[in-house]
């Protein structure tokens, strides 16, 4: 049967969108009516997709991902809000095709810049959509990381030792995170807090999985944990680089305000976070990057 004659001189059939998906090097996904994957190109199946704006743990032929986009977005990912809306756009006809650029920091200094082209395809009288991402890493130049509540910068390669020796001095609560969220180096001034606060140093520690009291609180009704949990976990997985939240902490005791921070850090041991909660009513005085360093 022959496919029906295209309405936009420009919008591709089946055929030739096959034959594109081939022929590029850029990661590609079709799309069938319901927004599930009909196929994905060789360039999709071998890439690890991490530098995608949004990484998919299940991105295979027959998933369904607008439903995927979907649920990204109402857990606060702009970038995948946009592009469900313009998927969904496209998938009702009113529009053939979209690009859409996003750029996220890297941890070394770096940015990756995406750029991701949603497409009609007509096969027959079926409207297929085309999702395309063509990825450019800009090396740049590779900066230390900026603690603003620590008072120094964190230079790329530094080791975790060393890291920990000035997190001592620091004057806000920090944590460092491993990529699972578990605690790996407390510093003075988390510690003390929880021995005022009537805390256990068992639940708040190293070795404490501090998703898991993020998710604690947040089951608790607390909105703003159940932010912060969600930024947190961005961090982690690589989708941002940084955040910053208010919450409130009491650990049993009266609840004080403070400014929550995840930072992501490519130190020489791997990949961590530095999480900081700074005491909003003892910050009385903006703090200054210091010139000193971490290394």
């Amino acid at each position: 049967m022959k496919s029906a004659p295209k309405q936009d001189p420009q919008t591709m059939t089946l055929s030739e969108a096959n034959f594109a998906m081939d022929s590029t090097p850029d990661r590609c996904v079709l799309l069938d009516g319901a927004g599930c994957i009909l196929r994905a190109n060789e360039a999709w199946t071998r890439s690890s997709r991490q530098t995608d704006v949004v990484p998919l743990e299940n991105a295979r032929r027959g998933a369904d991902y607008v439903a995927a986009m979907g649920r990204a977005a109402l857990n606060g990912n702009r970038e995948a809000g946009a592009m469900h809306a313009q998927i969904r756009r496209i998938q009702a006809g009113g529009s053939a095709r979209a690009r859409l650029e996003f750029d996220r920091p890297l941890r070394t200094g770096g940015v990756v810049r995406t750029v991701t082209t949603i497409e009609q395809i007509m096969d027959g009288e079926q409207r297929l959509v085309l999702v395309a991402f063509t990825t450019e890493v800009s090396s740049g130049t590779v900066r230390p990381t900026v603690i603003p509540e620590a008072a120094f910068s964190v230079p790329v390669g530094t080791h975790l030792e060393r890291l920990e020796e000035a997190l001592e001095h620091c004057t806000a609560h920090a944590a460092v995170l491993d990529r699972d969220g578990k605690i790996v180096a407390v510093n003075a001034a988390w510690r003390r807090f929880t021995m005022e606060a009537g805390g256990d140093p068992a639940r708040t520690g190293v070795g404490v999985d501090y998703l898991a009291v993020c998710a604690a609180a947040a089951q608790s009704g607390d909105g703003r944990a159940n932010r912060f949990l969600r930024e947190l976990q961005a961090v982690l997985r690589g989708e941002r680089h940084t955040f910053t939240a208010d919450a409130r902490v009491g650990l049993g005791g009266e609840a004080r305000p403070f400014r929550g921070r995840a930072t992501a850090l490519n130190l020489k041991d791997g990949p961590y976070v530095l999480v900081t909660h700074t005491d909003l009513d003892a910050a009385r005085v903006p703090l200054r990057v210091a010139t000193r360093s971490a290394a």
